[in-house]
């Protein structure tokens, strides 16, 4: 009957609700997808407002270390011309010097002058040697530090770009996976859909014969039924009165055939009885 007529109007429902919550997870798929693209979008740009920060820091520190060196390596040079300035003043001094001593009679008083000349000359040499060496290792301080500054600066720009393409990627995955969910809400509810229609389609020749031949089949199985327990008899093997009785009416017992044309002395019982 079910073949013939279509779907039930609860079957017609069953397939509207099945259509309505596959029209739901594409939604809700929807809703997923455009909320890992907000995300996205939300993570990348303080990710890459970090790497433009420290690249633009290296850059001032790489700037700063420079100017920082060649204010140092100025000052090395300057001590180093004062020394010679100095060691050219001692080599006068030590000149007239010896210019004074040479005359005679030598002055005293300028000799005395020219020796105190010298001695200061060659203190300042000294005080220009030790200003080197100061210098010197100011500078060379200056680059340690300098250099570490740099390194540090660019490890932070580096981890800063490690942790934009880490969080691109996540977002990148996030994205994949919505995308991948909203395709198979569609491939479902293309299917619920199919499976919807084909259900209400009218039934087709072939279909209706079959459940005809069903029905037909049943009929007679029914009627087999029926025939098998018309004809179906029990016989007591001795006369008496029945004291109790075990089975229930259509419980299905077992036993032996007998014809009707046997003595009433046959102990057997129809065969597949029904009570």
């Amino acid at each position: 009957q079910a073949a013939v007529e279509g779907l039930t109007p609860v079957a017609v429902r069953e397939n509207e609700i099945s259509a309505a919550q596959s029209q739901a997870s594409i939604e809700s798929a929807q809703q997923s997808l455009r909320q890992s693209q907000a995300t996205a979008k939300s993570d990348e740009a303080p990710a890459v407002e970090t790497v433009a920060q420290d690249e633009l820091a290296l850059k001032r520190t790489e700037q700063s270390v420079a100017l920082e060196a060649t204010s140092e390596h100025d000052a090395v040079n300057e001590a180093i011309s004062q020394l010679s300035s100095d060691e050219q003043a001692v080599a006068e001094a030590k000149a007239l010097l010896a210019t004074e001593r040479a005359k005679s009679p030598p002055s005293e008083a300028k000799v005395s002058s020219a020796e105190a000349t010298v001695k200061s000359d060659e203190s300042k040499v000294r005080g220009d040697s030790y200003s080197i060496v100061t210098t010197q290792n100011s500078q060379a301080a200056g680059a340690l530090k300098g250099q570490q500054s740099i390194d540090g600066a660019r490890n932070a720009v580096a981890n800063a770009k490690l942790s934009l393409a880490a969080t691109k990627l996540r977002d990148h995955q996030s994205i994949a996976q919505a995308r991948t969910s909203l395709t198979a809400a569609k491939q479902s509810l293309q299917a619920t859909l199919a499976s919807n229609e084909a259900k209400a389609a009218p039934p087709t020749r072939s279909t209706v014969v079959s459940a005809e031949n069903s029905v037909k089949s049943a009929q007679l199985t029914v009627e087999n039924a029926r025939r098998t327990l018309s004809e179906a008899k029990l016989y007591a093997p001795t006369e008496g009165v029945v004291a109790s009785i075990k089975n229930s009416v259509g419980e299905t017992v077992s036993g032996t055939g007998t014809s009707s044309s046997e003595t009433s002395t046959s102990s057997g019982t129809s065969s597949g009885g029904t009570r």
